[in-house]
């Protein structure tokens, strides 16, 4: 895949806070009325302080949900440098203080980036898949998200999302405005799992997120009284030994 030229103006963008407050009030209205949001486990979430919410990624409706359940500050998110150059959508992403970071390249000043922001008290989202899933089910993440939380050396909390795929698959053009959705917060991931070698790190995380997909699966199922398919593939699933 061929890299997104870079521009430098997009590597970190100050937030106009009027508009992101005013956004999650437009936002968190269709969130709660329109897809009876419902979350789980804030009390994970510190405050104050930094953390690195590394989350499950189904729809762009992942972005408001999240943002919808965090009343009392501003949620930054990792997004594709790309999605600035949408019409209206793409105004609003680049006064909320985004991090864009470049699709199919090594983006070393967004890992900083989040580190930094992280550091300094900020709750920033990263999707680990890298894209929204296909088919509802967690893929396999990629390796940014453990260097930006070695670099940011904060609480790394798994976040698992039920109902936005449903409302917004990457099949359709445009969201159903009514649903639901359940978000589920877990328990940090203490930094010494993350700082062994990545090839067990990577699983642990995986592991966590799904977790908390399938804790909010369980929430999202027994309100809407439709099955949940689960977190992970059947074919991803640990096979039994006998």
């Amino acid at each position: 895949m061929k890299p997104e030229s870079a521009k430098p103006e997009t590597s970190k963008l100050e937030t106009d806070f009027r508009l992101y407050w005013l956004a999650r009030l437009v936002f968190g209205s269709l969130m709660k009325w329109g897809y009876r949001i419902e979350w789980v486990g804030l009390e994970n979430v510190p405050e104050p302080g930094g953390a690195l919410f590394a989350s499950s990624h189904g729809s762009f409706l992942d972005v408001p949900a999240i943002g919808a359940c965090i009343k009392t500050r501003p949620v930054c998110f990792v997004a594709r440098a790309s999605l600035i150059r949408i019409p209206i959508l793409g105004w609003f992403i680049r006064h909320w203080g985004p991090i864009l970071i470049q699709r199919g390249a090594a983006d070393v000043a967004a890992l900083r980036a989040m580190a930094a922001r992280a550091r300094a008290g900020e709750l920033v989202t990263i999707f680990p898949e890298g894209t929204r899933t296909p088919d509802g089910h967690l893929q396999e993440l990629r390796q940014g998200v453990l260097l930006a939380a070695r670099l940011a050396r904060v609480p790394v909390i798994p976040v698992g999302i039920v109902g936005a795929f449903e409302g917004f698959p990457r099949t359709r053009k445009f969201p159903k405005l009514w649903g639901k959705i359940v978000v589920s917060f877990g328990p940090p991931i203490p930094l010494a799992e993350l700082s062994r070698d990545a090839d067990d790190a990577l699983p642990r995380l995986r592991l966590a997120i799904a977790a908390q997909i399938d804790r909010a699966g369980q929430l999202w199922s027994r309100s809407t009284g439709k099955p949940f398919r689960g977190a992970l593939r059947e074919a991803a699933l640990p096979q039994n030994r006998t």
